[in-house]
């Protein structure tokens, strides 16, 4: 079958998922597999790159870690020869150690359209530090001092449609900017929205939650509100309600209560039952883990330390170092033969303004064209239970043509 498709985004890098054969997963209600026993650090940061390969990262302060630079590389700046970096190759099941030059604790980044990993601020050295990665086999970090022009610490980047990020607040930054500039001197608007939404007892408008609307203005979720924003005019279009309890939703500063019960969430399920609990992982996961999709459907799990070094005796949960993968129930084995394989677009497909794409697909099971859904997934950048640059986009269908077995979806 071939499907089209029209994007109204400039210009989006997407990943196709089932591109290569998802593992099988026998259980119901989902299955999990410990991938590596240690990865040598704790997975605070996660970013899928187009390559089936994951960015992983923690605090470059946590001490000396379980595994060095390669080819007895130390970093120049604390002659440290452990790494605090890696990246993990999600077919091979293999890692290597990239080496970070100044602290990236709880910073935050995004995909450009070109597939380059861009990671912005961080903690002391790191604050205005632009850090670029482009993957290959020998790849490493490239960092720009004074990338940015204020000190960026749990702030949220989002892909604009224009093809720049903006960095929106973090610690005591009641502003934005962008990445890349468009001048030297462009400056850091104000965001009165998050002075607005801070508590300065508990400042819970860390990581505030942004998500680009089809006609391009943006939702922001900080605390317990939210706006829709134009950022092209610096100005709000709508203040919604207030959250009814008060409380925030975002950044939780307490996640000490881990949950090893993933929950699937079903929207065309009745209300009231769309909420699906499924099996429990034997790995407690609690404050600096994190998880990220991967293009054959399973959910890559990693990180935990409540620590400010790396600790793994004597407490009650320890730093945690492994990798384990959880297989959802919707790769059941079961429902193998309604598995869809894509044949093409292949990875790294640029689809720009206005564009078709036709994806091509093989089904070994019988399926009524009806039944057939096309969902885009922009691959996120994952950290503190949350997804920055997140896009989940149900195609709508129409003028479907059975007999030639194409159909024409539009976003």
């Amino acid at each position: 079958m071939a499907f089209s498709t029209t994007l109204l985004y400039h210009h989006l890098l997407i990943l196709v998922l089932f591109l290569f054969h998802a593992p099988p997963c026998p259980a119901a209600g989902g299955s999990w597999s410990i991938l590596l026993l240690s990865i040598g650090i704790s997975a605070m940061h996660m970013q899928l790159l187009p390559n089936d390969r994951v960015i992983m990262y923690d605090r470059t302060d946590f001490g000396v870690s379980n595994i060095s630079l390669p080819n007895g590389k130390c970093c120049p700046i604390s002659t440290n020869c452990s790494a605090h970096s890696v990246e993990y190759d999600a077919v091979s099941n293999t890692i290597r150690p990239l080496m970070v030059l100044t602290n990236v604790w709880c910073s935050s980044g995004t995909l450009m359209p070109d597939g380059r990993l861009v990671q912005t601020g961080g903690w002391a050295d790191g604050y205005r530090r632009v850090r670029i990665y482009k993957t290959c086999s020998t790849c490493d970090w490239n960092e720009i001092p004074n990338g940015l022009n204020q000190q960026r610490w749990y702030a949220t980047n989002h892909l604009l449609p224009d093809g720049r990020q903006i960095i929106i607040g973090g610690c005591q930054a009641f502003n934005y900017e962008f990445y890349p500039k468009m001048s030297a001197s462009e400056n850091s608007p104000s965001f009165p929205f998050l002075v607005q939404s801070n508590d300065p007892n508990v400042e819970n408008n860390l990581y505030p939650f942004v998500f680009l609307y089809p006609d391009g203005n943006l939702f922001v979720f900080a605390n317990n509100r939210a706006i829709l924003f134009k950022n092209s005019k610096n100005q709000v279009v709508k203040t919604y309600p207030t959250m009814p309890s008060g409380q925030p939703r975002n950044y939780p500063l307490v996640l000490w209560n881990p949950v090893l019960s993933p929950v699937t969430y079903r929207p065309d399920n009745k209300i009231g039952s769309r909420f699906e609990v499924e099996n429990p992982s034997t790995k407690p996961r609690v404050y600096h883990s994190t998880t990220v999709l991967l293009r054959d459907g399973r959910v890559l799990v990693g990180g935990s330390n409540l620590h400010d070094k790396y600790v793994f005796t004597n407490v009650l949960y320890p730093t945690e170092l492994s990798l384990e993968a959880f297989c959802p129930s919707y790769l059941d084995s079961s429902s193998s033969s309604l598995r869809p394989r894509i044949l093409s677009p292949k990875s790294k497909t640029k689809i720009r303004y206005g564009k078709r794409v036709d994806v091509t697909f093989v089904v070994s099971g019988r399926v009524e064209q009806k039944s057939v859904a096309v969902t885009l997934v922009s691959p996120s950048f994952d950290t503190h239970s949350f997804s920055m640059n997140h896009r989940l986009l149900l195609l709508d269908s129409g003028n479907s043509t059975k007999a030639r077995g194409k159909s024409n979806y539009k976003v």
